[in-house]
């Protein structure tokens, strides 16, 4: 019943747009569609792969290869898989942005944490803080990185690389710290997975390597010159025919996040017909004339009132240099990670984290981003007016 009220919720929304704004409504399709089509998409290809043991296998093989098999590891395995998941949301945030790190290192991550007795649920958390916090280095890593490199703040890439590299480093070793502290004083319970707790059982078969390869090939297309809904869009159409060749079931509504999109969908359009009505011309009349703590701060608390997308295109019209479209960058990438709806990659990782078995704790969600969102955020700007000084 959810999925079709917020199916209406939407089309209710367009709808008013039109009737207010409408020259608006191209823009607004021609940006938020290509996303949310390369989510889908992303979404069909990680549950095919799951659907052939695609990452329990490849799983078994790092933890054989890296000596991370058992269900009891002594300090030195631990410390390896921490940093095997840490990397690997890091990399794929960094050069494939944080929406393909919320479907696709998800799973892997959760799988790699039960071979290896780590909470699930803390390595969980790491995946989506690393998204976050992680994704501000370049254009790629956050669509809203890429709505700013569009603008006349930054003529080139490396223009760009300039100004995020250092609070992007910060960022990044915040991210890096805080799941290590949730794993050691939280005091959450390890789930317990079937079997030994080993994922080095699972074999990589020839489903599973077709699979590997596929996702490999996505990835290197993901940096091609070509829009990443169309990568994917192909990626899944392969994935979806490989399943149907080896008679396995391909229900296609069910491995689509349709709720967590059509969510994401209305919250934009809502945020639309806010800016076509001028409600927040005095909001962005005062952060025009702030400084870089302010409209960060402000970026923080629309994204988690609104999600980090809209949030960033209404607040957009305040900044007016390179150095405060970082700052309003910082906040709505490195902010949202208080409530549930401030960032399409946290729905998304909810959604696999459920598919794996894992339970998210909102309640926990909320109080650690209350905590790690003003750290970061503070850490980050105030970096980027060190440097800028």
């Amino acid at each position: 019943m959810r999925t079709p009220v917020l199916a209406l919720t939407s089309a209710l929304g367009l709808i008013t747009l039109l009737l207010i704004d409408a020259p608006s409504v191209p823009t607004l399709l021609s940006r938020i569609l290509p996303v949310l089509s390369f989510v889908a998409a992303m979404s069909v290809v990680v549950a095919a792969a799951g659907a052939v043991s695609t990452f329990e296998a490849v799983i078994g093989k790092v933890q054989a290869v890296l000596g991370l098999g058992g269900s009891a590891p002594g300090r030195g395995s631990s410390a390896r898989a921490w940093a095997l998941i840490l990397g690997v949301s890091l990399v794929i945030t960094v050069f494939f942005s944080l929406d393909t790190t919320a479907i696709l290192a998800t799973p892997l991550v959760i799988t790699l944490a039960r071979g290896v007795g780590i909470n699930p649920l803390a390595a969980a958390f790491a995946v989506i803080w690393m998204a976050n916090l992680g994704s501000l280095l370049l254009p790629i890593s956050n669509l809203t990185n890429l709505l700013a490199v569009q603008t006349d703040a930054f003529s080139r890439v490396a223009d760009y690389v300039a100004v995020s590299w250092l609070p992007a480093l910060v960022l990044v070793v915040v991210a890096v710290v805080a799941p290590l502290v949730v794993a050691r004083f939280a005091g959450v319970p390890a789930a317990v997975s079937a079997g030994d707790g080993s994922a080095g059982g699972v074999g990589l078969d020839r489903e599973a390597k077709v699979f590997t390869a596929l996702i490999g090939v996505l990835l290197v297309a993901l940096l091609m010159p070509v829009d990443v809904w169309i990568s994917t869009t192909i990626a899944a159409l392969v994935a979806l025919g490989l399943l149907h060749h080896w008679s396995l079931p391909t229900p296609v509504h069910h491995m689509i996040p349709w709720a967590t999109l059509l969510f994401a969908f209305s919250l934009t359009t809502s945020a639309a017909i806010i800016h076509s009505l001028g409600l927040l011309d005095p909001v962005l009349s005062t952060l025009s004339d702030s400084g870089l703590f302010t409209l960060a701060f402000a970026g923080v608390a629309l994204s988690n009132l609104i999600n980090n997308i809209p949030a960033y295109l209404a607040l957009e019209p305040a900044a007016s240099s390179p150095e405060s479209f970082m700052a309003l960058l910082i906040g709505v990438n490195a902010g949202p990670i208080i409530t549930p709806w401030a960032s399409l990659a946290t729905l998304l990782w909810a959604h696999q984290a459920r598919q794996q078995g894992v339970q998210v704790s909102w309640g926990m969600f909320v109080l650690g981003g209350l905590v790690l969102a003003p750290v970061a955020v503070g850490a980050g700007v105030g970096v980027l007016g060190l440097s800028n000084g």
